[in-house]
């Protein structure tokens, strides 16, 4: 009978840690290197997570970390780009927080397959502090449709809160509304912003070292992204993706832009080594859970 309880006992446990490996399945950080293609040294860490919510949203975290030495090197982050698995059909809300108060003023933009990235082929998905390209990216009319962006992000992300927190069909209904309506008016932004940057010319090329990420600081980005089969995705459905094009260094999984780095060429581009793709790993919350949970069952075990 002793047996009997201690088992019983240990049973809700045996079923949690069931639940933190499940869900360390789903949400693991993958970990990897860049290096400047160039040999100006600039170097930085990626941490990247993916996070499905359900069949239909998900979240991409990106921890960057400028690892370049400094000194005797030097050079700020300014943008970077990946790929978007071709089974997600729509792509809603870009969602920012940072770690560093100098790099408030990066943005994302998706252009399938025609975020161009120097020499290393088109990605789907730009994150950077400069424009978009082209000669009127500063312009008035593109300013306008960037903060009209920011205004219909800000909406989406109230009506998805209000969505979330609905008691009521009534409620549901008028938060699904809003979020169909944001989303209309970030595309028509979005499409805005293009048309002011000129066809085709939207990039990481650019950027604003002044503003962007310094040696030993680091930048969080977190994406919220909308689509199907969102719940069967992970981060190497990302990160298994290359950049198209005729780029002579096509074709890479992730890049890093670095600008104002002294000396010649002054600026970089960081793919991935050639060690990628690296291993999964849990995140460190599921570890921490993980941990306790087995520390619990020890001590359940040992009163036997």
């Amino acid at each position: 009978m002793k047996f009997d309880r201690v088992r019983w006992a240990a049973a809700p446990l045996v079923l949690g840690l069931l639940g933190v490996l499940s869900s360390a399945a789903t949400a693991r950080a993958t970990t990897f290197p860049v290096t400047g293609f160039n040999g100006t040294g600039a170097t930085a860490s990626v941490d990247f997570t993916y996070t499905p919510t359900d069949a239909t949203a998900g979240t991409v975290t990106i921890m960057v970390t400028n690892t370049t030495p400094n000194p005797p090197g030097a050079g700020a982050i300014t943008g970077l780009a990946f790929n978007v698995p071709t089974n997600v059909t729509g792509i809603s809300s870009f969602m920012f927080s940072s770690t560093d108060p100098q790099a408030a003023s990066f943005f994302s933009f998706i252009d399938i397959d025609a975020v161009g990235a120097g020499s290393f082929g088109d990605f789907d998905i730009g994150i950077t502090n400069g424009s978009m390209g082209g000669s009127n990216a500063s312009s008035k009319s593109f300013l306008k449709a960037q903060s009209n962006y920011n205004r219909a992000m800000a909406a989406l992300t109230a009506a998805r809160a209000a969505l979330q927190n609905a008691s009521s069909a009534k409620a549901q209904a008028k938060a699904q509304s809003a979020i169909n309506k944001a989303t209309l008016a970030m595309n028509a932004a979005q499409s805005a912003m293009a048309a002011q940057s000129g066809a085709g010319s939207n990039n990481i090329n650019g950027g604003t070292p002044n503003e962007g990420v310094d040696p030993g600081l680091k930048i969080t980005f977190t994406l919220g992204l909308t689509g199907t089969g969102m719940n069967a995705l992970n981060a190497m459905s990302f990160l298994a993706l290359t950049s198209g094009g005729t780029g002579g260094n096509c074709c890479e999984e992730f890049i890093v832009r670095f600008q104002g780095i002294p000396g010649e060429p002054g600026s970089d581009f960081a793919p991935p080594g050639d060690d990628f793709p690296p291993q999964d790993v849990p995140e460190p919350a599921s570890v921490l859970l993980l941990g306790a949970g087995v520390t619990a069952l020890t001590r359940v075990l040992r009163r036997r």
